[in-house]
């Protein structure tokens, strides 16, 4: 198993101990480098590369939001005092992955593993959706990819002409919005002005190292241009 690398930031001796502990007993493939401070841990973001940054939010010289603007591609996780939710909140709005709430305990430390799992999964499905999107942006036919829950996560400039919408305006909208998805036979969708749009549609599942789906390429063939392609 490939170890993931972390930079665990944390001013606190004894939290630092505690998470060492923890990775030990657990027998945890972490391949980790502890910051004691802000300015500890923003040089080791712009110089090394990590997997997750893992970061107190209350540290001796800052706090864990003026770290978010360093590696900006790596998730952070946040751990938080009891009554800083708020604050983690908006966290989250500036770019967090997560957060967790530090208990007297340290019970927390137990959530580590699979939040930090769950960022990295999530990392991955983004990665590879930019990829995607990226390979289908200038094809001539309209396509979308969606994830497992029919949400739009990309159109390209041909859908946006066909079915009149923006790219801000269809991004984060569930595919029933257009209509029925499906391979087999015609189907009529609908465009942003209400008209119908008689098409056929292909689509492709795409799965990441466990098989499992992740998001759906859908391409459109609006039945009048499979008509005028079919006559030349």
């Amino acid at each position: 198993m490939k170890s993931v690398r972390i930079l665990f930031v944390e001013d606190d001796l004894v939290d630092q101990l505690a998470f060492e502990r923890f990775v030990e007993e657990q027998s945890l493939a972490y391949e980790y480098t502890m910051a004691g401070s802000l300015a500890e841990a923003k040089s080791l973001a712009c110089t090394r590369d990590f997997d997750v940054i893992v970061s107190d939010y209350s540290l001796g010289d800052g706090t864990a939001i003026e770290l978010l603007q360093y590696a900006p591609d790596v998730p952070h996780i946040l751990v938080t005092g009891v009554g800083d939710e708020e604050i983690a909140t908006q966290a989250l709005k500036g770019g967090a992955y997560d957060y967790l709430v530090k208990d007297i305990g340290r019970n927390y430390l137990d959530l580590l593993p699979e939040r930090i799992q769950e960022s990295l999964h999530s990392k991955t499905v983004e990665r590879q959706a930019k990829l995607l999107a990226q390979a289908f942006l200038n094809r001539r036919q309209p396509v979308f990819i969606s994830d497992p829950q029919g949400m739009i996560l990309f159109a390209n400039k041909k859908f946006c002409q066909v079915y009149g919408y923006t790219r801000a305006e269809i991004l984060g909208k569930n595919t029933n919005l257009l209509g029925e998805i499906c391979s087999e036979g015609t189907r009529s969708h609908r465009c942003k002005d209400g008209s119908a749009l008689t098409v056929c549609c292909q689509y492709m599942a795409i799965g990441d190292e466990d098989d499992s789906e992740i998001a759906i390429i859908t391409t459109v063939y609006p039945v009048e241009a499979v008509g005028h392609a079919a006559a030349g």
